[in-house]
């Protein structure tokens, strides 16, 4: 699929907060297309760039394991993560559909970049889940930490360690938001061989010198990993998944794991505000994570993948100032369909979430303190692959 002509986006719903429009990386694992999508909906851009991109600047061509950082762009750039084995960073230029650099952040190992955050000018942070078995071969190559980056050269300038005190475990950095000077890092603590869990935990890095300041524990909580800020700027909405075991899964626990915790990220010491859990929904909260509102959280939602509750993947959303849950989106699969949820409805556009079953976007505007599925969007009929990821720029 061949890059589209230059993009050209709605101005009056466009704010600094939400980025321009949203960025969808559709994939069916073997193969990858991004796509552009208006904060109103539109269809922008069918194929930005795909894995059948050979334009110039592209040393290593798109995988099947394309993913996009939590956050909005801040440079009007789309950042793209080549996770797994790939470990490759690519910058394309949405007005003209053109890459300007890659970066590998491999190291010599499959480091799999999980986000990238613009943290002030061309400085960038990069989190690696994997870790590097033998280490010291070359520069930066241990892995399960958090990479700093020259995003303009580009170059890798220096690395912060994520010290686990449980040698079992790895701390998985994984989503990354800033707040004032500081960034804050789901830490997933996985073991290698991704047998053990540990609880929850998050880390807090200076980013005036590259420094972990701390670590904050989420305890009876596993797998903690997407985060979102609120409007006020310092109440950030943490999702925590559960235990995903695939030798042994148990959904009754991955549930009583599960929960979405409000955290102030402005004290002196990061500190819990609230938690919602999980068991009153009935279902593990997933992947994805975003405020409808100042009040209103989108959020996506695990099903049972061995079938044996019968509980299917779905769209929820929760009223952090009465705890109330709503189902807006139920999946008529157990899994694999819903990925992705993001809003744009505190710049005046809609949220969207992915339904890669029916190949759509589902989009949503929100109405007395409500979601309302408005339309469904196809993101691509030049490359029809299910949506998974999305993002903003």
């Amino acid at each position: 699929v061949q890059a589209q002509p230059p993009i050209t986006s709605n101005p009056t719903i466009a704010a600094a907060s939400c980025g321009t429009a949203f960025t969808v990386v559709l994939s069916d694992y073997q193969s990858s297309n991004v796509a552009v999508v208006g904060f109103d909906g539109k269809l922008l851009s069918e194929s930005l760039i795909s894995s059948a991109s050979t334009a110039p600047g592209i040393s290593a061509p798109l995988s099947g394991d394309v993913a996009l950082p939590i956050g909005p762009s801040t440079s009007g750039e789309i950042v793209l993560l080549d996770r797994f084995p790939n470990a490759t960073l690519t910058w394309v230029d949405p007005k003209t559909a053109k890459v300007r650099t890659q970066l590998s952040v491999g190291t010599g190992f499959a480091s799999n970049p999980h986000d990238y955050l613009t943290v002030d000018g061309d400085k960038s942070y990069i989190t690696r889940y994997e870790s590097n078995t033998k280490a010291g071969a070359q520069a930066f190559d241990h892995g399960s930490d958090i990479l700093v980056i020259d995003s303009k050269k580009p170059a890798i300038t220096a690395a912060i360690a994520i010290p686990e005190a449980d040698s079992a475990l790895l701390s998985r950095p994984d989503r990354m938001l800033k707040v004032g000077d500081r960034v804050i890092v789901t830490l997933q603590r996985i073991s290698a061989d991704y047998a053990t869990t540990g609880e929850g935990k998050i880390a807090i890095i200076d980013a005036r010198n590259d420094t972990l300041i701390e670590t904050v524990d989420l305890p009876g909580l596993k797998n903690c990993g997407p985060m979102v800020l609120a409007a006020d700027k310092k109440t950030v909405a943490v999702a925590c998944s559960g235990t995903l075991s695939f030798a042994a899964p148990d959904f009754e626990k991955q549930i009583r794991e599960s929960a979405i915790v409000l955290l102030d990220a402005t004290a002196s010491k990061v500190q819990e505000i609230q938690r919602f859990a999980a068991k009153d929904l009935g279902v593990p909260i997933a992947t994805s994570l975003a405020f409808a509102s100042d009040r209103l959280l989108m959020a996506s939602a695990y099903g049972d993948s061995l079938g044996k509750s019968g509980a299917r993947e779905r769209v929820v959303t929760l009223n952090i100032h009465s705890g109330e849950w709503s189902t807006i989106y139920m999946s008529p699969e157990p899994s694999g369909d819903v990925n992705d949820v993001r809003c744009a409805s505190q710049c005046g556009g809609l949220c969207i979430a992915t339904a890669a079953k029916t190949s759509q976007l589902i989009a949503y505007e929100h109405k007395d303190g409500a979601l309302v599925e408005k339309m469904r969007i196809n993101a691509s009929t030049a490359a029809p692959l299910p949506p998974r990821y999305l993002s903003s720029y």
